[in-house]
Formats: structure tokens, sequence, C-alpha cells
């Protein structure tokens, strides 16, 4: 039997078909040119942070010290050469006690001190000595200020955006691999899946998009936030079930759910931190 169908209608078919396709095509390519771009020009703000740490076991009584080093990612968030990072690190015991509920600190448990700093800056081998400037616990950030950064050209990452995040948007992180892998640049992108207002205005982040403690941008490159763990309180509400974490950690479920903290809310911790790192520093001046 032959085929009744008009030639008309499957030339105009193939039309459909062939302008549908690139368009999809189109569409995966500029949002890849979009994000390349957004990691080229955030690049040279991000900075590998060399820590040392010292570390106190103690329990049963007794205590003992061990030193170690961990490299972290930075962000550069003002021209003296203030560096943000996650205090996880730092400060273990605070992050702990946000994901499971609790005492930062006891009489037995872990205890870790940083002693020293160094901040190696994008495709530089040169580390330049830096000291703990501030703390922000409610955010889990650390600040830290570089020394005699001479003439030194900065590229700081500005909080001072007002945009409004919105459910349903997609944002991007951009951050870098450790020493090991060359410090390749790369980005990761999610979306903004909801919203809370207690303890503190902020957004639900379906995704991972890079570090605790980093810039989010939207898909234009303006700041909208950080990302951060915000404790409620009471334990498992960051696992977002009551008491079932160990059958979720089986199965392969996410445990900890990541928030975006708005720019703004930033931008007034930084300010504040840039204050205590200007009289530190004056201090440290003094003793010289």
């Amino acid at each position: 039997m032959k085929s009744t169908i008009p030639t008309s209608f499957m030339f105009a078919s193939l039309l459909v078909s062939a302008s549908v396709l690139p368009l999809s095509a189109q569409s995966s390519t500029d949002e890849g040119a979009i994000l390349t771009t957004l990691v080229s020009k955030k690049l040279p703000s991000y900075v590998s942070v060399r820590v040392l740490l010292k570390t106190e076991f103690r329990g049963g009584g007794a205590s003992r010290d061990a030193d170690s080093r961990s490299e972290l990612t930075g962000v550069i968030v003002d021209n003296s050469g203030l560096v943000m990072l996650s205090n996880s690190a730092l400060n273990p015991n605070k992050f702990f006690a946000d994901v499971f509920g609790g005492g930062e600190e006891g009489d037995d448990g872990v205890k870790s001190t940083p002693t020293d700093f160094k901040v190696v800056f994008n495709g530089e081998e040169k580390e330049y000595s830096a000291f703990l400037a501030a703390t922000d616990s409610k955010l889990g950030l650390a600040f830290i200020k570089i020394e005699k950064l001479e003439k030194k050209q900065l590229a700081p990452v500005l909080f001072g955006s007002t945009n409004v995040l919105t459910i349903g948007q997609k944002v991007a992180g951009v951050s870098r691999l450790s020493k090991g892998f060359d410090y390749a640049p790369y980005f990761a992108t999610g979306r903004i899946s909801g919203a809370i207002t207690k303890p503190r205005k902020a957004y639900v982040l379906d995704g991972n998009v890079g570090e605790i403690g980093m810039p989010v941008y939207d898909m234009n490159g303006e700041v909208l936030g950080i990302t951060a763990i915000i404790g409620s309180g009471i334990p498992g509400d960051l696992t977002g079930d009551s008491g079932g974490m160990a059958m979720r950690m089986l199965g392969g479920g996410s445990i900890i759910k990541m928030f975006v903290v708005p720019a703004q809310a930033v931008g007034s911790v930084i300010t504040q931190a840039k204050l205590r790192a200007d009289k530190t520093a004056a201090l440290r001046e003094k003793k010289k």
C-alpha cells in the first residue's frame, strides 16, 4: 500500500526538526561559553591558603598535640588584602555542632588552632604571609589579611549586590582543585530550590556549587551570596530527617542541606572583618 502522506507535510516536518535541534545545541553552547567566561573573570579573585594547624586531642584526662597542614580555597574580598574562607577546617568543632547539634567543645574531644597562614596567588609560587583577622561563627567564615603586598594588584569580589534570589534560579560557583591537579579551575552549577526565614534569611541550594563560604553567582556573574551551613540548634535538622541519617548515608542520599546567604548580609560581615583586620595590623606593626 502506498503512503498517503503529502510531500509538503514531510518537507515541513523536516524543516521543523532542522530548526529545533540546532536551537537546543545552541543553548548548550551559549551556556558553556557563559560559564567559561565566568571562570576566567572570577579566577583572579581566588587564592590558595596554606594553613598550619595545631590540634589538641583530649580524652580520659590526658591530652596530646599534633601539627598538620591543610590547603584551603579563599577569595579576596577587599583591596587591602582581606581574604575570606570557610572556618570549618579551622574550627571543626563548630562544623560538627551545626550538623549534628550540641555544643562545640567539651572536656573530651579535638581542638584545632591555626598557627600560620600562607597565601598563594593563581599561577604563582611565591607565598605571602597572612594573619587571622576575624571569624564569624554564624556564617562559619574566617578572614585573614595578607601582609607585605607591596604594589600587587588585587581583584576582590565585592558583596554590594542587591540582587534578589528567586526559587528555581540557576546559580554557579567557581573554585580550584588542589596542587596535585595543578590548581585547575572549574565551575559548578545548581538551583535555588527554596527559602527560609529562620534562624536567618537564606535560600536552599539544590546542588553543590563549590566549597562552603565561597561566592555564589548568577549566570551573568553577579554575586548573589555565599554557600553556608546554617545550624538551627535542633539535632538532625540539617540532615532533613529525625534520626534517619544512618539509613540515608547507606542509601547514598544527600546528608547536609546547603544554603545561600544573600550578598548584603555577607557584605556587612566583611565590613566588620576589615575593621578588625586594620586594627590588628596596626597593633602588629607597633610590636615590630
